[in-house]
């Protein structure tokens, strides 16, 4: 088989549709089922200039999200720890939005989330100075 896109055998088998061949003989031909085929006649159909081209997958809605507004108090909230020199981590922000009463309370693991997603986490990069095969003396 040759080396075309999806889209350009999309197009070239509604082509044979519309010169008069039949559905099962360009199934055969092309090595797709009759839904396959089906499916993209009736995208043709529709009129619309990117028949050819594959629908989004992912979900129309989240209904389950964060709403923005939460999200947005979560980034300020942590911005205001991290300036005040206090500990900013998701629990510390959590406690924070209860004192300020703000409802839904996210949970501690999606506040987490809130905070990956717009790189407000910073790794703690310690530097050891011993070798950690070493045992430690005993002092007593």
């Amino acid at each position: 088989m040759d080396t075309i896109t999806w889209e350009a055998r999309r197009q070239r088998a509604v082509q044979r549709l519309l010169q008069g061949e039949a559905f099962t003989v360009v199934c055969l031909s092309e090595g797709v089922s009759r839904g396959w085929l089906h499916k993209w006649w009736v995208r043709h159909t529709r009129e619309t200039a990117t028949w050819f081209h594959d629908d989004s997958r992912c979900p129309h809605t989240q209904p389950s999200r964060t709403p923005a507004e939460i999200e947005e108090i979560v980034q300020l909230v942590r911005l205001e720890l991290y300036n005040r020199a206090q500990f900013c981590g998701a629990q510390a922000i959590r406690w924070h939005l209860a004192d300020l009463a703000v409802h839904p309370l996210p949970s501690v693991r999606t506040i987490g989330r809130i905070l990956v997603r717009h790189e407000l986490t910073v790794r703690l990069r310690r530097v050891f100075l011993g070798d950690p095969f070493v045992p430690a003396a005993n002092t007593s």
